[in-house]
């Protein structure tokens, strides 16, 4: 048997055996301007994987694991003190704590454990805690939640944010639920992961979405079909207003390997009030929108036809506290085109001022 040996970095075996051994193993030094060490045992071969008592720290952030793999069974624990998150990005801002063990077969693993963070913040993005704890078996039962409380995204305010995922990975169950400062917005699905196709497909049961500070209540109509995989598609989906006779109905697609898209986006009566949490703190726009958008995207072209109209509109800006500008739109309507490279947009936009763009 041919072979290749050195002290403290093992054998390494030609043809089909092979042996790695990292025998208490220490490494210090600097990484990114940052005290760095590692110390560990390992020993890999082409039967099992066993890592034991590693410690990797940089700086303030400390990594420990173990983790033993022989045939299909399995055992490890794995820990993370994160504390300086910039050392991963220089953006990145805030603490991670996190602990997951393993056991079990690796056909089955069995899975218990926590994540928290706290004041993460990465570019325009804050989140002030969040909570993942996790237990049971991927393919028998299994638990996870996810909360998250003071989220902003894009100078938009979330509450809280829950999601529960109960069931196994071939069918399982889940509930999302956000709750803005003035709205509330909840999602009941069934998912199923299909493990030889390496997709995801699953059913929206029930999803609705509701406003505090004006009467506005939207609610699905029909169920939502959804599967990711080599494509993605979303059946037609419809949405009304309880409150109202608006709605929205929408579909996408794509094709070959995501090099295609496909979309159509249908308008009718839909209050433009029942979106404010998601446009610009300074910038409202009241008034209904009916019209409907055809978006065909391939590697080559993009293609969009558009003829969207608003009625009884009213337009709100508010630069700062001090100059804020009102006026109603007494007609809007936006018909925009791209196709072969060539763009047409035309606008007629009349304001009750008696300017008009």
């Amino acid at each position: 048997r041919d072979s290749v040996a050195s002290r403290g970095l093992g054998d390494v075996y030609k043809r089909q055996q092979y042996s790695i051994t990292f025998n208490e193993t220490n490494l210090t030094g600097m990484l990114k301007q940052q005290d760095f060490e590692f110390l560990g045992s390992a020993l890999i071969d082409n039967k099992s994987i066993a890592i034991k008592h590693s410690h990797l720290s940089l700086g303030a952030n400390k990594i420990d694991l173990d983790v033993v793999i022989n045939d299909n069974l399995l055992s490890g624990d794995f820990m993370a003190n994160i504390s300086d998150l910039s050392l991963i990005d220089k953006d990145f801002k805030g603490i991670i704590d996190s602990e997951f063990k393993l056991k079990g077969t690796l056909d089955n693993p069995e899975f218990t454990g926590f994540a928290n963070g706290s004041d993460l913040k990465f570019k325009g993005i804050s989140l002030k805690n969040i909570d993942i704890t996790g237990q049971g078996q991927l393919h028998s039962d299994f638990t996870l939640s996810v909360t998250g409380n003071s989220l902003k995204l894009n100078q938009q305010n979330f509450e809280s944010i829950a999601l529960n995922l109960t069931g196994q990975l071939s069918k399982h169950n889940f509930q999302l639920k956000v709750d803005g400062e003035d709205y509330v917005s909840e999602i009941k699905a069934i998912g199923q992961w299909d493990i030889d196709k390496r997709s995801w497909a699953g059913i929206v049961e029930d999803h609705y979405f509701k406003r505090s500070d004006i009467i506005s209540h939207w609610a699905l109509e029909n169920t939502i079909n959804i599967t990711v995989g080599q494509d993605v598609k979303l059946s037609n989906s419809c949405w009304s207003n309880n409150d109202s006779k608006g709605s929205l109905c929408m579909n996408f697609q794509s094709q070959n390997n995501y090099k295609n898209y496909q979309g159509h986006l249908d308008l009718d009566e839909l209050e433009l009030a029942s979106f404010k949490a998601f446009m610009p703190a300074d910038l409202l726009i009241d008034g209904v929108l009916k019209g409907q958008a055809n978006i065909d995207i391939t590697e080559d072209n993009v293609n969009i036809d558009s003829d969207i109209k608003l009625i009884d509109g009213k337009l709100r800006y508010a630069e700062n506290t001090d100059e804020e500008y009102i006026s109603k739109i007494t007609s809007a309507h936006v018909v925009a085109q791209y196709k072969n490279e060539k763009s047409l947009l035309t606008t007629e936009i009349q304001l009750d001022d008696g300017t008009s763009v």
